[in-house]
């Protein structure tokens, strides 16, 4: 992994502009196709594994992987771009510590306010 670097933001726009391009994709393939419907939660899900694997295979040659985890406190996904041969995380994007300060906050305003504006 020596000579590469990853930016957060540069990771998080990469992977942010390759959903939405690889979304379009499935849309209109979905629409072409004839199976039964799904659930919109089942398509993303789909999608977005879909889109991890082409990633994955991308980033073989640097021997780092992406993955995707569910924030349970604030139901939010977060990316970690892992060393895939010792599987340490080496970013998260965005961090999951930042993550658990928002979810504290929004679980602190409703002890100081009644409503939310």
């Amino acid at each position: 992994m020596e000579g590469t670097s990853f930016s957060a933001k540069t990771l998080h726009s990469s992977v942010l502009s390759y959903a939405s391009v690889q979304q379009s994709k499935e849309k209109n393939q979905l629409e072409t196709e004839s199976k039964a419907p799904k659930s919109s939660n089942e398509v993303i899900i789909a999608q977005l594994e879909k889109a991890v694997e082409e990633i994955n295979q991308k980033l073989a040659p640097t021997f780092v992987s992406v993955r995707f985890q569910l924030h349970e406190k604030s139901h939010t996904y977060f990316a970690q771009v892992v060393n895939a041969d010792t599987n340490e995380v080496i970013r998260e994007v965005p961090p999951e510590k930042l993550l658990d300060m928002h979810a504290e906050m929004e679980r602190l305003t409703g002890l100081i306010f009644d409503q939310k504006m």
